[in-house]
């Protein structure tokens, strides 16, 4: 029960975090970042890109790592919950999609910004979706459909949870980048103005995100496994044994 206390608990903190987190992003938009888009256009498209990002790659797709120690406390059972994990990224992946045509075909080139491939923040945010898709276009394979035999789903599991850290590392990576290269761009940090504090809050509070997410995953509650649940207990299977002799 103490446990399951610390869960929720924990859990409570991290959404607030994550709602933190775009509350800052929107602050950011439409604050400081749209005086400076005022009358830009394409600047004002673009804007959209950092916030579809922070919704899709940060706020979803931390909730979709969360879908399993969710699902153990509440006793849903496996199946269902490999299919909301699958779900939430999806719609994660397809909002991540939006944001990274926003960056393409409104980067502002003539404006504000370089062209999407000509900063590190650009080549990490591509190596992130292609990753994110393979985790997804795998997951869906070994975990949901076709499922091959559990022998096979077992060893490529760890490889799964490892990578899904790994994508949400980077993630961390190309926000990061992507907001320094915007603050940069648009008068640096010599000056403490309100982007510059937005920017800063925002960093913290996406962090402090990511850091719960992981630690309410692997620190607290009860354990997640993404084993099937055997037909029979060991004592079921026992006794079914003794029967059988």
């Amino acid at each position: 029960m103490a446990e399951t206390t610390t869960f929720i608990i924990l859990l409570v903190v991290t959404e607030l975090l994550g709602i933190a987190t775009i509350g800052l992003m929107v602050g950011l938009i439409l604050g400081p970042w749209a005086e400076l888009s005022l009358g830009l256009k394409n600047t004002v498209m673009f804007n959209i890109h950092p916030l579809l990002m922070t919704i899709g790659f940060v706020f979803l797709y931390g909730n979709a790592i969360l879908t399993f120690k969710i699902g153990a406390v509440a006793g849903i059972d496996k199946l269902t919950q490999r299919l909301i994990h699958f779900a939430i990224q999806s719609v994660a992946f397809v909002i991540a999609i939006l944001g990274v045509v926003l960056a393409f075909f409104f980067n502002g080139v003539n404006e504000i910004g370089y062209p999407p491939l000509h900063s590190i923040h650009g080549w990490m945010g591509l190596a992130t979706m292609a990753l994110f898709g393979f985790q997804l276009l795998f997951g869906f394979l070994f975990f949901l459909f076709p499922r091959p035999r559990e022998f096979v789903r077992d060893a490529y599991r760890a490889v799964h949870v490892y990578f899904g850290f790994f994508i949400f590392a980077m993630i961390a990576v190309t926000e990061l980048t992507g907001l320094t290269e915007h603050i940069m761009l648009t008068g640096g940090f010599d000056v403490m103005t309100s982007a510059v504090i937005l920017a800063d809050l925002f960093a913290i509070a996406m962090m402090a995100y990511i850091c719960f997410v992981t630690f309410t995953i692997t620190c607290c509650g009860p354990r997640v496994t993404n084993r099937d649940a055997p037909s029979h207990t060991e004592e079921e299977g026992a006794a079914l044994m003794e029967t059988k002799q």
